[in-house]
């Protein structure tokens, strides 16, 4: 498994952040372990476990980057620009769980830009919110805003999807190799050369020669050497 990882953003031509960055979410801590492990000075009372729910759905290895508009956008428009970024493997906004975990590894990253998990949809009162981490030189923040907002090209979108070890070209799926060979109709008593030497020669003697025709036949049956799989992966 690789090493979480936090480093300096290079942004890309696609307003998403260069460096292969990894997150590791365990959804089993709980709400309130996630929130205290991010480590904010303030969080916004309204942001509840049942607002904002931790799910299994939220669990395992994930990409992350951070996504710049480049300008105003709204929700809608932010979350369908930032996967069109990448059509073969399409990037999705975080969720809470994925903020707080960003926000751990990525400490001094919400100073520079308000970070939003576009993922994590909550009604306060009748309004939706989503969260989205915060800061200044002297504290960091969890907030909420308003779905329905414009967002201005001050702020940053949290794009996550599922960290993939290969890239094969082939479907989702579990990848089988069977390597099989032609067995020969008898087998020696060793691998050892000597061994074998011994074993041809006094078979030579005590069998006919029709018997070692039979035996020089070439088998119809195969033997599997190995089989393995894989199924951590998933192949695009």
């Amino acid at each position: 498994m690789p090493k979480q990882t936090a480093g300096p953003k290079a942004v890309s031509k696609k307003g998403l952040t260069m460096d292969n960055n990894t997150m590791l979410v365990d959804p089993t801590k709980g709400f309130k372990t996630l929130l205290a492990e991010c480590a904010n000075n303030w969080f916004d009372d309204d942001i509840t476990e049942k607002r904002f729910p931790i799910t299994a759905e939220d669990g395992g290895e994930w990409e992350y980057n951070l996504w710049d508009p480049k300008g105003s956008v709204s929700s809608p428009d932010a979350i369908e620009r930032m996967k069109g970024d990448d059509a073969n493997n399409p990037w999705m906004p975080a969720r809470l769980a994925h903020l707080l975990v960003f926000g751990k590894l990525n400490p001094d990253a919400q100073r520079s830009n308000p970070i939003i998990a576009l993922g994590s949809v909550g009604r306060v009162y009748v309004f939706r919110h989503v969260p989205y981490l915060f800061g200044g030189s002297s504290a960091r923040g969890l907030n909420l805003s308003w779905w329905d907002n414009d967002w201005n090209s001050n702020y940053r979108f949290l794009a996550v999807r599922y960290y993939q070890r290969f890239s094969c070209g082939l479907s989702a799926g579990v990848l089988f190799i069977s390597c099989l060979f032609q067995p020969p109709s008898i087998f020696p008593i060793s691998a050892k050369f000597s061994d074998k030497v011994i074993y041809l020669l006094l078979s030579i003697a005590f069998i006919s020669q029709a018997s070692c025709r039979r035996s020089l036949i070439r088998s119809t049956l195969t033997i599997l050497i190995f089989i393995c799989g894989c199924f951590s992966a998933t192949f695009v």
